[in-house]
């Protein structure tokens, strides 16, 4: 009788947990600043499904998941976050929580200029602080980099900019290159070598 009984409840147990409603995974996001932000939330299934919700005050929900651990991508392009292995239990809520950093906002260089950071280094790749940048086209300028070798600064779309780099102690470098609007962004280092 107790064997049937047992029998009876466990036969209970395993109907009820196939039939179970509730939500597999809540995600709460924070922003580092303390407020909630308005970005997206993607689970990736195992089965290559992919959901997206954008984020709602106090959570999103994601109910309709198996068991098997899925992915989390939250935010946008710049400082995404991604949890990997996101264990679910059949069951029970999960709930994640996560930190979103909005990206840094600076101003950018207006439509009509190219952006250029060059970095002066030396030939086994350290920083050359105080490094002279003298542009001599499209117009004659010099800067002084900062203790990491660079220097940020911007010509107008259609301008071929030269110059030289130079410092104490080593010989200069020289660069060249065209600002288009094709290449908006340029980054570049220049290699200088030691004098002996």
């Amino acid at each position: 009788m107790n064997a049937m009984r047992a029998l009876c409840v466990m036969f209970s147990f395993l109907i009820g947990l196939s039939g179970a409603d509730f939500c597999s995974l809540r995600v709460v996001v924070t922003s580092s600043g303390g407020g909630e932000p308005d970005v997206p939330v993607i689970v990736e299934l195992s089965s290559g499904r992919v959901i997206k919700k954008r984020y709602q005050s106090g959570g999103v929900e994601f109910c309709d998941l198996g068991i098997r651990p899925v992915k989390l991508v939250i935010g946008n392009e710049c400082n995404k976050v991604t949890l990997s292995n996101v264990v679910l239990t059949w069951g029970e809520l999960r709930t994640v929580r996560a930190i979103y950093d909005f990206c840094p906002v600076r101003e950018r260089m207006p439509g009509t200029a190219c952006e250029i950071l060059l970095t002066a280094r030396g030939e086994s790749g350290e920083p050359l602080g105080g490094a002279k940048i003298h542009f001599t086209q499209p117009v004659p300028v010099t800067y002084t980099a900062d203790k990491y070798g660079r220097i940020l600064t911007g010509f107008g779309f259609g301008k071929g900019v030269e110059g030289e780099v130079s410092i104490d102690g080593h010989a200069p470098g020289v660069f060249a290159f065209r600002c288009t609007q094709e290449k908006p962004t340029i980054e570049t280092e220049i290699l200088l070598k030691r004098l002996p």
